[in-house]
Formats: C-alpha cells, structure tokens, sequence
C-alpha cells in the first residue's frame, strides 16, 4: 500500500519543469490603447532687409553765419512680417486643418548712427548730437573733441541710437527715417579779443589758413580701430585725408 501511494505522487522538480512550460499565473489587463490629437502653433517670422543710408544733402556749407549747422540721413530698409499657423492633426480621419494665426507681433530693434569727422575738418568742427524727429537720440558716446593742426591724428565723433517698433510689413520705400546731425564749430583756447571763442575764422588769414588745412591732403588722420568692420572692408589703413562719414546699423532685434 505504501509503495503504491509513493508511486502516484509527482515529484518536486518535476512540477517546477511544468510550470516553466505554460503553467504560469493568469493575467487580465482591462486597458485598451488610446489616440487623441495633438495641436500645434507656427509663430510669425519677421526679418529686416536691404537696409540703406542716403544723405539729403552732399555738402555742408562752413559760412560766416553758421555757429551750428547740420547735415540730414535717410536710413530705410523692408520689414516683412509672415504670419504663422494654428493646427490640429484629426487622428480619426489622418489629416491636418489649419487656421491664420491670429497673434499679433511687434517688431523692437535699435537704429544706431555714428559720425566722424576725419582730417583737417576735425580741426574746425565735431559733431554735437543726433535728433530724430526733433527729439535727441539716446547718445552712446560723448561728442568727439577738436584737435589743433599741429597735433592732428584724432577725429571727432558721436553715436546715437534710436527704438524702432513695426507692428506691419513695410518697404523700404515707406519705411524711411529721417536723421539730422549737428555739428559746431570746435572751441578756440588761443581766441583773441573780438572773436566768439570758436574755431570760426575772424579774419582773412584765419580764413585762409583754415581753407589751406582742410583741402590738405597731407593732413590725415588714423581711423577707429573698428573702421574695416564698421564701413569699408577695403579700407588701407593709411588714413583719411578730410571727410565728414556717417554710420548706421540696425541691433537689438526682438519680436515681442
């Protein structure tokens, strides 16, 4: 009897083998898999170009009446404006649908203008200020100071910077800022009695000593050290013989 009950019993070993071959736990799982949509939002782009400078006038006129005088840029360039999209992918039916973009961008960015006066001229007048619309622009650097004839090598100089703001796409043609620079005449420490105190000829000999400096070609002087970046690649590095130059240059570019 004992022997025949031995017999029927499976043997541990044997049953770990078993449950290794199929006999594991159940599992039940109630979750299905899930789709949905998802949106999306193409925000507008905005980009400047073709950005110009032309000056109304070519000359400035030194004359006997002039204790300030000045000279007009026109700075221009296109602003473009692409509006974005507003989208959802339908999951159901596998496509896309699109709307305009209803948000509405503004344009910030810095108008930067500099001047120079370079040569025998830095020996008569500098440039004072930098106005836009009647009201100065937010100086950067002080006026450029005047220098004597016997120790030129300096050059006048002034930066100002103007906020812009665009909410729309303009042309360059309709986008056109117009600036004035101001210049003076230098002040004279040597000025005898019966003259302003200024650079200003008072008599025939300084007028004539005056004409003779500035159309000197000899008279030159170094330029900044920026001068390759900011104007002409080309520049030689020899110097500039007289010569008013004006800068300009757009940063601080933010859409907000």
């Amino acid at each position: 009897m004992k022997k025949s009950l031995l017999s029927g019993l499976i043997p541990f070993a044997a049953f770990i083998a078993l449950a290794g071959s199929g006999f594991g736990a159940w599992v039940f799982s109630s979750i299905e898999t899930a789709t949905t949509s998802a949106n999306f939002k193409v925000t507008n782009a905005i980009s400047l170009s073709g950005l110009t400078i032309n000056v109304d006038s070519s000359s400035l006129t030194l004359n006997q009446s002039s204790s300030n005088f000045s000279v007009k840029e026109t700075v221009s360039c296109a602003v473009d404006f692409e509006d974005g999209i507003i989208g959802t992918y339908d999951t159901d039916n596998k496509a896309y649908t699109y709307d305009p973009y209803t948000g509405t961008n503004t344009l910030n960015c810095n108008y930067n203008l500099k001047a120079y006066v370079f040569g025998g001229l830095a020996n008569y007048i500098y440039p004072i200020s930098i106005t836009y619309d009647s009201d100065s622009l937010t100086t950067t650097s002080s006026s450029g100071s005047c220098t004597s004839a016997e120790t030129l090598g300096t050059y006048g100089s002034i930066e100002g910077t103007s906020v812009q703001s665009f909410t729309s796409s303009l042309t360059a043609e309709k986008n056109k800022k117009t600036y004035t620079i101001n210049f003076a005449w230098c002040i004279d420490s040597n000025e005898e009695t019966g003259g302003d105190g200024t650079m200003k000829p008072d008599t025939q000999e300084e007028y004539t000593a005056m004409t003779k400096i500035i159309k000197d070609s000899s008279y030159k002087t170094t330029a900044p050290s920026n001068w390759e970046t900011l104007v002409d690649s080309s520049y030689d590095g020899k110097g500039l013989s007289t010569a008013i130059i004006l800068v300009s240059y757009i940063d601080g570019i933010a859409a907000v």
